[in-house]
């Protein structure tokens, strides 16, 4: 493959790739399997791998040990492709609310953040390929989370892509 520099995209192993652009919050893959450009060094993931950290990404969320966050709340939204309006149906409550939980005007009470994590979950064992096992989704949503999350969120570290890109394949 061609880099746009005009050199050539080689396979690489990436020890610390920045995924932000790709999942709208902060993200860092470590090790991620991709392409390094030769002349410019430029680096790149592939397709698959990109779908993949993507659903790694929603299920860390989804199984975090706070009440979701801004970012939170509006990614897992996004990852089902929903609009504010149609998440706010689903739950029974007003699009506003949903609005105030993404700009941070208001936390996620630990119901609907409940009913989020359950929505999603369900969404994951619909959809997705390589999902998670129910269990693992019934263990990430049996109690609310009645911690408010910190207001300044970490950045999202997702570990070894290559190891889970070979588990997805087998």
């Amino acid at each position: 493959m061609k880099c746009e520099c005009g050199g050539v995209l080689r396979k690489a192993v990436l020890s610390r790739f920045d995924f932000s652009v790709y999942a709208g919050i902060p993200v860092t893959l470590v090790d991620a399997p991709g392409f390094r450009c030769s002349k410019c060094g430029r680096e790149t993931l592939g397709g698959a791998l990109i779908n993949r950290a993507l659903q790694v990404l929603v299920q860390n969320i989804v199984t975090g040990p706070h009440r979701l966050t801004a970012e939170g709340a509006r990614f897992l939204r996004k990852s089902m492709r929903l609009t504010q309006q149609d998440l706010a149906e689903r739950l029974g409550i007003n699009r506003i609310t949903v609005t105030n939980w993404e700009r941070g005007e208001a936390p996620i009470s630990k119901e609907h953040d409940l009913m989020l994590r359950s929505i999603v979950g369900a969404y994951l064992l619909r959809v997705e390929r390589g999902r998670p096992k129910r269990e693992e989704i019934a263990q990430a949503i049996d109690r609310a989370r009645t911690e408010i999350a910190p207001t300044a969120s970490l950045p999202f570290v997702i570990a070894d892509m290559g190891a889970r890109m070979r588990k997805t394949a087998a």
